[in-house]
């Protein structure tokens, strides 16, 4: 099964810890900018960038992604 990054996913938790955009990126070093694009789903980010938001969000990797249903 396909799963695809969940750029909403990303603004719900980082919204529910009560953290900006610029606050987050300030602490993981990556432009509030990008991290806009990503919660939009203009852009995914890096698998390193992925690392620094999980571990300041406090979650796995593995819930800023979702299955796409595609079954594959």
């Amino acid at each position: 099964m396909a799963t695809i990054f969940n750029g909403p996913r990303l603004r719900e938790i980082r919204d529910e810890r009560h953290i900006s955009r610029v606050r987050l990126g300030a602490q993981i070093d990556l432009d509030p900018t990008a991290i806009y694009a990503y919660e939009k789903n203009k852009a995914n980010p890096s698998v390193g960038a992925l690392c620094r938001l999980a571990d300041a969000l406090g979650v796995g990797m593995a819930d800023l992604f979702t299955d796409d249903g595609s079954g594959r």
